[in-house]
């Protein structure tokens, strides 16, 4: 039996997570094994599992395939498949509806966030637009590659790329996979993608102004205390008795403070909307707030504050936050965990200085006779 990728198939057995691998000898011959995890186990859990490998004598049985739906195989039984040295492991591949639905479902059982989910298979779908119905091969993607470039900034190219390669593993085609480009780390943010306090302020007035006073809490609620915008579901009428929230995702959990003075704004526009429980940002239906209302509302309300739109999106109030902190106190560790970052390498991109600063810092050096 053939799975539609091409590769030989076997089933799982009842009650057992599956996953395929391949068997690394010593000498560095390759074999073909499987192997069946009975104990209970999260789907984080497996993809944990599935990036370690357990080391078997002299040898590495390396894991190669994480099946979506593995905890699942007692009522539903699932076909692994099989690469080999032989004709299944270069036969030709094409991108089909199916992997991509079973792709997009596995991202779910691994806990990823919505909007993960939805890059990551808008991307997989843009690259099988791209193909036009062709197979993959290495030299399309690194064509595919060329063209991202061509269009996009080098960070954004990078994000792509990842989700694109997240795919290609997933389907066992690791041998597609291309490399990220090279970015040196900016010493210094454009003036036009830095949102000042100044202009923090404009757009706050200017929601006030039009009586959307539910914008003005929302930016002022990433920006008093940092926390994502999909963590906007996370500001609860419990949260504000508390002043403080526990925000858990992605299997991390950190407790972000809520200001004394944002506590009271939020229970008065909890009241004026009669909301008794529950998140506090929520659309006229009551679903909690999303990506979309806000970054639209936010884009509003630029020319009544006579702010840039290149400036004006929901994460920019992230990153105002983190300077705002950063110059009070300069501890990199600490920012870095009230953000929720788990590498301090990600919150030094918030904390770049601007190209004004940048220049004064150079101006001041006096090097020019």
């Amino acid at each position: 039996m053939r799975t539609p990728h091409g590769r030989a198939a076997v089933k799982a057995e009842p009650a057992a997570y599956a996953t395929e691998a391949i068997w690394e000898g010593a000498a560095g011959a390759r074999g073909l094994s499987q192997k069946t995890c009975t104990e209970q186990a999260s789907p984080r859990e497996l993809a944990q599992r599935s990036a370690r490998g357990p080391c078997m004598g002299a040898g590495r049985f390396s894991y190669i395939n994480l099946l979506p739906y593995a905890w699942k195989a007692a009522d539903h039984p699932h076909e692994i498949s099989r690469c080999g040295d032989g004709e299944g492991a270069h036969m030709q591949r094409n991108i089909t509806r199916k992997s991509i639905n079973e792709y997009k479902q596995y991202l779910f059982a691994a806990e990823k966030a919505k909007a993960t989910v939805t890059k990551y298979i808008n991307e997989a779908e843009r690259l099988a637009e791209y193909l036009n119905g062709n197979p993959l091969n290495k030299r399309a993607l690194l064509e595919y590659r060329e063209t991202l470039a061509e269009n996009f900034s080098s960070r954004t190219v990078n994000t792509k790329l990842a989700a694109i390669n997240g795919y290609l593993a997933f389907i066992g085609a690791d041998e597609y996979k291309v490399q990220l480009l090279k970015v040196q780390r900016k010493a210094f943010i454009a003036e036009n993608r830095e949102l000042s306090a100044a202009e923090y302020k404009r757009l706050v007035n200017a929601a006030d102004a039009s009586g959307n006073d539910r914008l003005s809490l929302v930016m002022q609620t990433i920006c008093a205390t940092g926390i994502r915008i999909s963590e906007l579901s996370y500001i609860t009428t419990d949260a504000i008795e508390k002043h403080h929230t526990e925000i858990r995702l992605k299997g991390k959990s950190r407790t972000v403070l809520i200001p004394n003075k944002l506590c009271k704004k939020l229970a008065e526009y909890a009241a004026r909307q009669h909301i008794d429980s529950g998140v506090i940002f929520r659309t006229k239906s009551g679903r909690p707030l999303d990506r979309a209302n806000i970054f639209h509302d936010m884009k509003r309300i630029c020319d009544a504050a006579h702010v840039e739109q290149s400036k004006v999106f929901p994460h920019n109030l992230r990153h105002l936050f983190a300077r705002a902190f950063y110059s009070v106190e300069k501890n990199l560790p600490h920012l870095a965990d009230v953000l929720g970052h788990s590498s301090i390498e990600t919150t030094r991109i918030y904390v770049a200085a601007s190209s004004r600063q940048y220049e004064r810092m150079l101006d001041k050096m006096k090097l020019i006779t």
